[in-house]
């Protein structure tokens, strides 16, 4: 058998999965295993994950212990926003969540695909809606399918 070539990633998109595999094991009330997590440094998660990363680590980075808080990670990088502004961020994004999650409810196994497709279209709205700039669904996409 051949063995698969690693994924590549770099540090930060690693410490990035790492905070959310912390976050989202405390969420389904996996404490163990949260703990567990919180106790890797960003290259123990890789290695556990079959991950390289294509960045490696700088200096002070190599020179610290391996064990690093999630919070630590979280703090490093240079991020102009306020406490209060990532606040509003993120409770502008739950929203959106909840409003997409309602849009999918009602789809199940027995959904028709017209039923799923208006769910999807209303999903590009809401996305369009939150930030047009990241997200920029327009009627052009309709027009091209059409003409296909």
């Amino acid at each position: 058998m051949s063995k698969r070539k690693p994924k590549q990633i770099t540090r930060e998109r690693a410490a990035t999965m790492l905070e959310r595999a912390v976050e989202g094991s405390r969420r389904l009330g996996m404490d163990d295993v949260a703990a567990r997590y919180e106790d890797m440094s960003v290259d123990d998660y890789a290695d556990e994950k079959g991950l390289l990363l294509i960045n490696p680590a700088s200096l002070s980075e190599a020179n610290t212990p391996k064990k690093r808080s999630t919070k630590a990670m979280a703090t490093t990088a240079t991020d102009p926003r306020t406490k209060q502004d990532l606040i509003t961020e993120n409770d502008g994004l739950l929203k959106l969540l909840e409003e997409i999650w309602e849009l999918h409810v009602p789809c199940g196994d027995k959904s028709t695909k017209a039923e799923l497709l208006e769910a999807s279209n209303e999903t590009c709205d809401a996305l369009h809606d939150y930030d047009s700039d990241r997200f920029p669904f327009d009627d052009d996409d309709e027009d091209e399918d059409e003409d296909e």
